[in-house]
């Protein structure tokens, strides 16, 4: 299907966006409505826009997976969701008025200044390790935390529990979630992908990727899941100790668990952490050089 003939009306939109409650990251929204006011819209530059941010991100799939507009394409892959929706959706929400700005706090901002990097390193290392597309591994890492921007605009202590979750040895991540609230952002994340219609094989490693079992064979799950999970575990690791230098009691939990499912030593572990992080900045870097400055990423 092209994108010129994208099926929607104006009560199938609103009807696909009730509910729909992830934050927007306003440096990228105000880039879309920029671009979609343009009397010749860029699809190639509205797909980079839409692969730049969670909840628009999630919208574009929510979109292609639609069965009200009879598409169900079942993909992973932003470039191929957005090639079949492109902007024309977008810029019906954006003159009803369905694309909000939100309220910005610094979890937010800090969650939106550094998704896509932690997208990027996602990509990378199911190029490394294989059984998943780069595209979808990319999917995977703009969505697995998802869930958290949710949990933070409903609970106003939930950066807290966040930080205490990463950092308290002898408690897994949503353990600690589950006893302050009742629920964990990784369970939150997967019905988020679930009503994207993201495969199931990448949902099942968004609800499972602080389950490390999954890499040791006590939890069985697709390859590819566990692919997922080990890339997760790995990104993660980059950005709480590497990125923000805290402390990172996760990773005495999955390192072993990572190690097992790579076959790897734990040093040589620490060296494809290194390996893919000096990589993933070298093609940032390089990316930033080409662009003109009305394309750079947000610096918040």
């Amino acid at each position: 299907m092209s994108a010129q003939s994208f099926p929607f009306d104006e009560q199938k939109l609103r009807d696909t966006f009730r509910g729909f409650s992830l934050p927007f990251c306003p440096y990228h929204l105000n880039a879309l409505a920029t671009e979609v006011s343009r009397g010749s819209t860029n699809s190639r530059r509205v797909c980079e826009i839409l692969s730049k941010d969670t909840a628009l991100t999630a919208l574009l799939f929510k979109l292609a997976n639609a069965p009200a507009f009879g598409m169900c394409m079942g993909t992973a892959s932003i470039q191929e969701a957005g090639h079949a929706v492109s902007y024309r959706p977008f810029l019906a929400m954006m003159n009803l008025e369905l694309l909000k700005l939100p309220e910005s706090s610094r979890f937010l901002l800090q969650y939106w200044a550094n998704v896509v990097y932690a997208a990027n390193l996602c990509a990378a290392l199911a190029e490394i390790i294989g059984k998943v597309p780069k595209e979808a591994a990319y999917t995977f890492g703009m969505m697995h935390h998802c869930g958290a921007l949710l949990l933070a605009q409903r609970f106003a202590n939930y950066p807290e529990i966040w930080e205490m979750a990463g950092t308290s040895p002898g408690h897994s991540f949503t353990q600690m979630e589950e006893e302050a609230l009742a629920t964990n952002h990784a369970t939150i994340s997967y019905y988020t992908a679930r009503g994207c219609g993201l495969p199931e094989w990448l949902t099942q490693a968004i609800l499972h990727h602080h389950d490390y079992g999954a890499l040791t064979g006590t939890l069985l799950l697709p390859d590819e899941s566990c692919s997922l999970i080990a890339c997760a575990a790995i990104t993660d690791h980059i950005l709480t100790e590497r990125l923000f230098a805290r402390l990172d009691a996760e990773w005495e939990r999955a390192l072993p668990a990572v190690g097992d499912y790579l076959n790897l030593a734990p040093q040589a572990v620490e060296d494809l952490l290194e390996d893919v992080q000096v990589q993933v900045e070298a093609q940032q870097r390089q990316r930033e050089s080409l662009q003109p400055r009305h394309d750079e990423d947000s610096p918040a």
